[in-house]
């Protein structure tokens, strides 16, 4: 064939203008380990087989930060969800798209003539069958797609199967394949000597059908089976053991002379099948098994969205200012994995998504630091933990967990969320976290986001306050965005003077996990709302409900105190009042 296929375009669905598998070459957010278990990653993609599993949180792990890589992914984003008829197409693709991956192994090339010739063969059957298969799926009419990537890949699917190599390529397979499965079996001639032993023996004949042996019934009774052809031995047949004991393989055929004359018999045959596909050496299916890991990334961020989205919860793509705005504006946002979790207790549980609560986030140049504070329970760790998850989602090219948002791309995200004591850290646990304060502060800049909970609760309220206010007013410095939830009231009741110390354009503010008071009948104290707005912190009012809530008030204990005074003590008291005199 004269005429040669293109070669691969830069039709990567991740990143524009790249071959899929290739560096991108373009800068990504900075997310470490610890930071993908802060936010729960793992969760997100929980569900998913393991094979794609790895690969979304590698993808996760690596957001853009280009405005064009992360709009060129939320239009593709955008198609699929538009679209489940191209959805449902794709994913019956991904097992065929893996297999070709498979078959585009090294190893093979290591295996006889006669093997080569089948995994070619096999090679270009599947790559026949994937190229048609995704030209149908992205060549339906009644598709409109908008993205750059999906209409790119459609044009070079096209172009591809409109190649003479290619249809030639389709024409000839079936003969081919035939020609390969023409080898089913040799016809074998045995010498005999004088006592009918075996001395020599020679191929005689190749041939297109098997051999089986004759049946236990056949043997017993002299008589052939109704129904059994002729080319059925009038003995057992034996068959090479899969696995010998002492050999991790299969016996190798080439060791026996017999099997070695036969495999330089079938190479002569694979040689002819051979020469035929040389003539495609430049069709190769590597890019399409290369887009095998994108595409199970959006099929399963679109699985995600539709889940939520069926459950009544709220999805929106985000609007991208530039990263120099420092800007996150988030409209009705809410935990992913919260709401899984909730519809995973309750599968098709249409309450979920009010029983849910959204809040919104804003963090600019009116209150680009949040010092978050609330009480115990009321939602400030799954609020501190939806600001990166929507900022990884909507980098990623996801639609995010909220009514809507507006979002400036982050160049990192760090977290430093408590962590189980270790009895191994000899600096304890405050210089671990004041080690993994440190670490933070020497890479973060002032296009990070920063999410700290319950840092530096583990040393005296006092030396807390005193560390917080500092790592405060660090932040304040390196003008980051950034959400502090904290248990130190007294840190969010002074921010004044924070940033009246720290030149900076980077204002601190307090928002506050509110609470109310109990029903009445029900006690002093009070629930969460799970509802987070700008106000003063409420520590003490809170605390002091609290301790009204549970009988440890100053006025509760001295009540009880009082009427243990007055009551008449039982026998026990008495005899313990004379054992102690």
């Amino acid at each position: 064939m004269t005429n040669a296929p293109p070669t691969a375009p830069a039709i990567s669905l991740l990143w524009p203008g790249v071959a899929p598998g290739e560096a991108p070459g373009r800068p990504v957010a900075h997310i470490d380990a610890a930071a993908l278990t802060d936010l729960g990653i793992a969760d997100l993609v929980r569900g998913v087989p393991r094979r794609h599993a790895s690969t979304i949180t590698n993808i996760l792990s690596s957001p853009p930060l280009d405005a064009e890589t992360i709009a060129y992914r939320q239009e593709i984003a955008a198609d699929l969800l538009a679209t489940p008829s191209l959805v449902a197409a794709l994913q019956a693709l991904l097992p065929r798209l893996v297999d070709l991956g498979r078959l585009n192994a090294p190893e093979w090339r290591d295996q006889t003539p006669l093997h080569q010739v089948i995994w070619r063969l096999g090679q270009l059957e599947l790559l026949v069958d994937c190229v048609t298969a995704l030209g149908e799926a992205l060549g339906n009419p009644n598709l409109t797609l908008r993205s750059r990537g999906l209409r790119s890949l459609g044009d070079y699917i096209r172009t591809l199967a409109a190649e003479p190599t290619f249809t030639h390529l389709m024409a000839e397979l079936p003969r081919l394949r035939a020609e390969a499965e023409r080898i089913g079996s040799v016809t074998i001639g045995v010498n005999l000597d004088h006592l009918l032993r075996p001395v020599a023996a020679t191929i005689l004949s190749v041939n297109a059908h098997r051999f089986a042996g004759e049946s236990l019934l056949g043997r017993l009774l002299g008589r052939r089976d109704a129904g059994q052809d002729s080319e059925r031995g009038i003995g057992p047949l034996h068959t090479v053991p899969d696995r010998v004991p002492g050999l991790t393989d299969r016996p190798q055929p080439l060791l026996h002379p017999l099997f070695r004359d036969l495999n330089d018999i079938l190479a002569s045959t694979a040689r002819t099948i051979a020469n035929a596909l040389g003539q495609y050496s430049r069709l190769q299916g590597g890019f399409l098994a290369d887009l095998e890991p994108e595409l199970a990334f959006y099929l399963n961020g679109v699985r995600l969205v539709e889940r939520l989205q069926a459950a009544g919860f709220a999805t929106c793509q985000p609007q991208l200012v530039p990263a120099n705005e420092r800007l996150t504006r988030i409209i009705g946002l809410y935990n992913p994995l919260l709401a899984l979790r909730c519809l995973e207790g309750a599968p098709g549980h249409a309450e979920c998504s009010q029983e849910i609560v959204a809040n919104d986030a804003d963090l600019d140049g009116q209150g680009r630091i949040a010092i978050l504070t609330g009480p115990n329970r009321g939602g400030k760790t799954t609020y501190t933990q939806a600001i990166g998850l929507a900022h990884v989602m909507a980098q990623s090219g996801w639609p995010v967990p909220a009514t809507a948002a507006t979002l400036s791309p982050v160049d990192g995200i760090y977290t430093h969320f408590p962590v189980a004591e270790r009895l191994d850290l000899e600096a304890g646990r405050l210089g671990e976290e004041a080690g993994r304060l440190a670490a933070i502060f020497a890479r973060a800049t002032r296009r990070s986001l920063v999410l700290l909970n319950e840092s530096l609760a583990s040393t005296s309220p006092g030396e807390s306050l005193y560390l917080a206010r500092d790592v405060v007013r660090a932040l304040r410095l390196l003008g980051a965005r950034a959400v502090y939830a904290t248990h130190l009231h007294e840190l969010a009741a002074n921010l004044e003077a924070i940033n009246a110390e720290v030149p900076s354009d980077s204002p601190v503010i307090s928002i506050v996990a509110r609470a109310e008071p109990l029903p009445e009948g029900q006690g002093d104290g009070v629930r969460p709302t799970f509802r987070i707005a700008p106000g003063p912190p409420r520590g003490t009012s809170y605390a002091r409900q609290i301790a009204s809530h549970y009988g440890i008030s100053y006025d509760k204990l001295a009540a009880t105190l009082t009427r243990r005074a007055t009551e008449p003590r039982g026998e026990e008291a008495a005899s313990h009042d004379q054992g102690a005199g």
